[in-house]
């Protein structure tokens, strides 16, 4: 995966941190010298409106964006 999103150009991920399951993903993309923004599950759900997968995937990109 890691090496995929490097093909694609990809610089920076943003991802929840749920459980344990993050840590690593988080160490595998860090590893390839990614920057891995983790976002707190809990304040990334309470964005107002409909909740879907396709929505928080949507909102997680932002993140990075807006510091």
């Amino acid at each position: 995966m890691a090496r995929w999103l490097q093909e694609m150009g990809v610089k920076t991920v943003a991802m929840e941190s749920t459980g344990v399951y993050w840590v690593p993903v988080y160490e595998i993309l860090e590893d390839h010298g990614m920057e891995v923004v983790l976002a707190n599950a809990r304040q990334a759900r309470a964005v107002p409106g409909r909740k879907s997968d396709v929505s928080d995937a949507q909102w997680l990109q932002r993140l990075p964006a807006c510091g």
